[in-house]
């Protein structure tokens, strides 16, 4: 025993062989049983399942009956009568102009958190926001040059 009383810290030493981890349990059958931990994971799993069952049989049994109409089954349109295809191709700069506006849109998500903090970071956070939006208009440029932002 050591001063006060407390049994002396004794290390613990490993007696396994490198490749025999949980080599034991596996000889054991472990393998098929299912681990304590999951059981509230998959109650919980049945549970929702069988909520959801519910639900959709009940709206099936009580809910008004299936009738297909034309107009039950033409594409809404906001309550206008569609025109022309619904599978209409859009020019390939539509999608352009959609993704460079995605991409100045996140830029203003980076900025706006910067410009709260601004005074605490000092020199050091402003010249990293200057390069930060020097890249972003370098993008610009590039796009712009390359006439990325012409509409025909």
């Amino acid at each position: 025993m050591e001063a006060g009383g407390k049994p002396p810290l004794t290390p613990i030493i490993d007696t396994r062989r490198a490749g025999d981890y949980n080599s034991g349990r596996a000889k054991r059958g472990a393998i098929g049983r299912m681990p304590t931990e999951f059981i509230p994971i998959l109650l919980y799993l049945a549970i929702m399942l069988a909520i959801a069952a519910l639900v959709l049989s009940a709206n099936r049994i009580f809910g008004p009956p299936r009738r297909s109409t034309p107009g039950k089954m033409m594409a809404y349109e906001s309550g206008i009568v569609p025109l022309g295809n619904a599978r209409e191709r859009f020019h390939v700069l539509y999608n352009l102009i959609a993704m460079i506006f995605l991409l100045f849109d996140l830029e203003i998500a980076f900025i706006y958190p910067w410009a709260v903090i601004y005074r605490t970071l000092g020199w050091m956070g402003f010249i990293e926001m200057m390069i930060f939006l020097g890249i972003i208009l370098i993008g610009f440029v590039y796009a712009w040059k390359r006439g990325a932002l012409q509409w025909e």
